[in-house]
């Protein structure tokens, strides 16, 4: 990655994390590290066009690849998934770097532990940006999930079933399929087809069944970059997708509910600025649902905005928009 150099950790707990940094000696001390993290099936080159574009402002930069990615351990024990351990580790890999006050830049799934930094280590964090997942909070609840009761509740409320591709990717097929279909796959995350998202991952089926057919739709732009997919589809025939997946097994066993079941309610309030970046194309992670947790006073410093004729995974397809309003943000905070 451009401006920064790769390294490795080994946390206490065991995981052994890669990442790239940039030089201390070019960073202004007074301001926070930002850290980058990526969501799901990407790894740190999820930023390689947004990250970089902070050094020149005194940023110290910090980008992992989170647990299953890149040069990172990819374990399969949904306990190892655990928001709190997780963020742990990420405070680790700062203390390794003379690191004391962040920022979290997340997207994804990097949004849980974008979170649960904030959760569980709010000395550190200063502020926050979520793009495409807002605000996870605790929920309260214990014991596994029940994903075909959500996708009914969420059915009748916004007529599609958001959440059903996850009731695949729990399966213990769905690794091996992704695995034997990844230019497919690589569409069913890029298609430019028409409420693509909306149809290939909200409907029940037919994830699984486009995939072990091969099919392929049209992509957009930025996805027809021949390096960008070919490095995607090397790293996950290198790491497979057992350990991306373990993500999704680990929210279904709800292994963050045990941990948060009694968080106290004042400390869920996120006290620092928030910025939640949302895309009008994406239809998953729909940005309204911020608003769920503005409303119960959650985010009393929250800017929201919304990238115009852009799919989920902005960091690829907008990079000059990400930069230009976490920037813009940053600056109108004095962070």
């Amino acid at each position: 990655m451009d401006k920064l150099s790769a390294k490795d950790f080994t946390t206490s707990r065991g995981p052994d994390y890669h990442y790239f940094i940039s030089d201390a000696k070019s960073a202004d001390i007074s301001k926070p590290a930002l850290v980058f993290l990526h969501g799901w099936p990407d790894s740190s080159a999820l930023w390689e066009s947004v990250a970089p574009n902070f050094i020149e402002l005194g940023y110290r930069v910090l980008v992992p690849d989170l647990l299953g990615y890149g040069g990172t351990s990819k374990p399969t024990d949904v306990e190892i998934f655990t928001g709190a351990l997780q963020a742990k580790d990420i405070i680790e890999i700062c203390d390794n770097e003379a690191i004391d006050k962040i920022i979290p830049i997340a997207h994804d799934w990097g949004c849980s532990v974008g979170s649960r930094l904030w959760l569980f280590h709010p000395d550190r964090v200063v502020g926050i940006v979520h793009i495409s997942v807002p605000y996870m909070p605790p929920t309260g609840i214990e014991g596994p999930l029940d994903l075909d009761k959500i996708n009914d509740m969420v059915e009748a409320a916004y007529g599609f079933r958001r959440f059903e591709y996850q009731t695949f990717f729990v399966t213990d097929e769905a690794p091996k399929i992704w695995e034997e279909h990844l230019e497919s796959a690589w569409t069913i995350m890029h298609g430019d087809s028409k409420d693509h998202m909306k149809t290939m991952f909200c409907t029940p089926g037919l994830m699984r069944q486009y995939l072990l057919n091969d099919t392929k739709t049209p992509l957009k732009p930025y996805a027809q970059n021949a390096d960008l997919k070919d490095r995607w589809i090397a790293e996950m025939k290198k790491g497979g997708f057992a350990s991306p997946f373990t993500w999704y097994r680990s929210h279904q066993a709800n292994v963050n509910g045990a941990v948060e079941k009694d968080f106290p309610k004042e400390r869920i309030v996120v006290n620092v600025p928030f910025l939640y970046i949302s895309q009008d194309e994406d239809q998953v992670c729909i940005g309204k649902d911020i608003l769920r947790s503005q409303e119960a006073g959650l985010l009393p410093d929250l800017a929201w905005k919304e990238i115009q004729q852009c799919g989920h995974w902005a960091p690829l397809e907008k990079p000059e928009e990400v930069t230009s309003l976490v920037k813009e943000w940053l600056s109108s905070k004095r962070l």
